[in-house]
């Protein structure tokens, strides 16, 4: 009996783990298309660049904030046609909050808001 408890017990956190890698996954996902979908990447981001550099466990269940980080040809923020450009190789680092599975908030270099378009 016991040796099947244990057993059960072990079949149903694994089950447990599944679920919570499922949920960081689409997470984790959900961040990389919102830095891929952000004005500031589409406009110069050097696609050959990105890349995943970590993740914070927020304090609610499935809350994450991922860390990314890509360079842009060019400096600023958003998209920038028609405005005077530095032609520079400009690093950034994109904080994305994940929610349930829903992107709250990406941030880029602690400076700009991707979502609402404006500094912060």
């Amino acid at each position: 009996m016991k040796r099947f408890l244990f057993l059960l017990f072990l079949i149903a956190g694994c089950s447990n783990i599944s679920i919570n890698t499922s949920a960081f996954d689409s997470s984790k996902l959900a961040a990389e298309n919102s830095v891929k979908n952000s004005e500031t990447y589409k406009f110069d981001g050097l696609a050959e660049s990105l890349k995943y550099t970590g993740y914070d466990q927020l304090e609610c269940s499935n809350c994450y904030r991922f860390r990314y980080e890509y360079d842009s040809s060019q400096t600023g923020y958003g998209n920038r046609e028609g405005k005077m450009l530095a032609q520079v190789i400009t690093h950034h680092v994109m904080l994305v909050i994940v929610e349930n599975r829903q992107v709250t908030s990406v941030i880029a270099d602690n400076k700009w808001d991707e979502i609402n378009q404006k500094e912060i």
